[in-house]
């Protein structure tokens, strides 16, 4: 995972930045994955801030 485009890499986008009353973190969308069309949204917990200093507008990743 990194913050920075990677080579071969699927992103997640942020779509919104969550207040500490509704669990901190931040809302992301994996729009497509391995080339298909998934649209899945899925929460990162505080924790991504934590790795990462803030929380990315993407973030990339891919199986090593």
């Amino acid at each position: 995972m990194a913050d920075e485009r990677l080579d071969e890499a699927e992103m997640l986008t942020l779509t919104y930045v969550r207040e500490e009353n509704l669990g901190g973190g931040g809302d992301y969308l994996l729009e497509t994955y391995k080339g298909d069309l998934k649209n899945h949204k899925l929460w990162l917990c505080g924790v991504t801030e934590f790795v990462f200093k803030h929380l990315p507008e993407r973030i990339y990743f891919r199986e090593v």
